[in-house]
């Protein structure tokens, strides 16, 4: 057979790379990059001339410079809205939250994020205060994630099962991934004080108040809550399958974790050494302490979100960047904008 015969069944990215030695090196990160380039713009076709290889090569830097190639996921943050219509209390204004949370959108919108979540406690007191709220998110024009606050179930005795299909959740913790990314929801309130209906629940969160508040410690606290064993091991599972798919965690609960406040989760210690078990995970987001926090430790990133509910005219969102190397931040009103180095673990 013929050189042209045999150079017309070789795919024009493979001839590219052979001059350069790297058409066998499928892993090699020029291949990949070259490859990458050919298989989104096709503008590879007829180069055969070193002189028109050498100008791609040019083009080609240029692109990876500029990230061309770079995968990023985008997507809003909006915690503690605590919507009610009744008047303010405090530092915290209900009937602003409204619109606060259509700022927050219509800006999501305009950035282009590929999701939206909700950190949990949407409104504050009255189950029928669901109906006013999410018809708000249909303005967005990318889906949103819910996760289950203690505000949410502070509802009218009897309604709380009703919470859960108002946020449109068929479970109350799941995960999901996307890219190169697993993304981890928890339910922060499964344990909680009044104590749940469910025996297994009740049980473990009468155990674990009671043995917190015998010991002093200050999130021992009934505005707070728990995850329960068969959640706890749930997620140990889901840190596992990640790990073995090679993707980088992001964990998500209403609750803080770290630094050690009155407002975190009950069994803060034991998330935090679970997920420091796991070198797949990179950062933790929550709200519900409304002031916001921050602390980094063992490679992960745990990271409080402001709540949106304090202050009349103030708002507090943001739209967060997952690059390869880092989770940049873009804080609007009083969130802050940060950046957060991803390190080898």
């Amino acid at each position: 057979m013929l050189y042209a015969e045999i150079n017309r069944t070789v795919p024009p990215a493979q001839r590219l790379l052979r001059p350069y030695g790297l058409n066998r090196l499928s892993h090699h990160p020029i291949s990949l990059l070259i490859k990458c380039v050919y298989n989104k713009i096709g503008i590879l076709n007829g180069l055969f001339m070193r002189k028109k290889t050498l100008a791609f090569l040019a083009l080609l830097s240029v692109i990876l410079i500029a990230g061309g190639c770079k995968k990023t996921i985008k997507f809003g943050i909006v915690a503690d809205i605590q919507y009610h219509p009744g008047k303010p209390l405090g530092t915290r204004y209900y009937n602003a939250s409204l619109d606060k949370l259509k700022e927050a959108l219509a800006r999501f919108n305009q950035e282009r994020v590929s999701f939206v979540v909700n950190l949990g406690d949407i409104i504050d007191h009255h189950v029928q205060t669901f109906d006013s709220v999410m018809p708000s998110f249909k303005a967005l024009k990318a889906p949103v994630y819910h996760l289950v606050g203690n505000h949410d179930f502070e509802v009218q005795e009897g309604n709380e099962d009703k919470v859960l299909p108002a946020l449109g959740l068929k479970d109350s913790y799941y995960a999901l991934a996307k890219g190169s990314w697993w993304f981890i929801f928890l339910d922060g309130f499964e344990l909680r004080y009044p104590f749940p209906a469910d025996e297994v629940l009740k049980r473990e969160s009468e155990t674990l108040f009671w043995r917190l508040r015998a010991q002093g410690k200050e999130h021992a606290q009934r505005w707070n809550g728990g995850i329960g064993l068969k959640q706890i091991a749930w997620l140990e599972h889901q840190l596992e399958e990640a790990e073995k798919a090679q993707k980088n965690v992001l964990v998500l609960c209403h609750f803080p974790v770290l630094p050690e406040a009155a407002h975190n989760l009950w069994n803060d210690a034991e998330v935090v050494a679970l997920l420091e078990l796991h070198r797949c995970v990179k950062a933790y987001f929550c709200g519900h302490n409304h002031a916001g926090d921050y602390a980094f430790r063992n490679g992960i990133h745990y990271l409080t979100f402001q709540g949106m509910v304090e202050t009349p005219d103030q708002n507090a969102f943001a739209v967060v960047t997952l690059e390869k190397n880092a989770i940049r931040v873009q804080g609007f009103g009083r969130e802050p904008s940060r950046t957060l180095e991803i390190l080898p673990r």
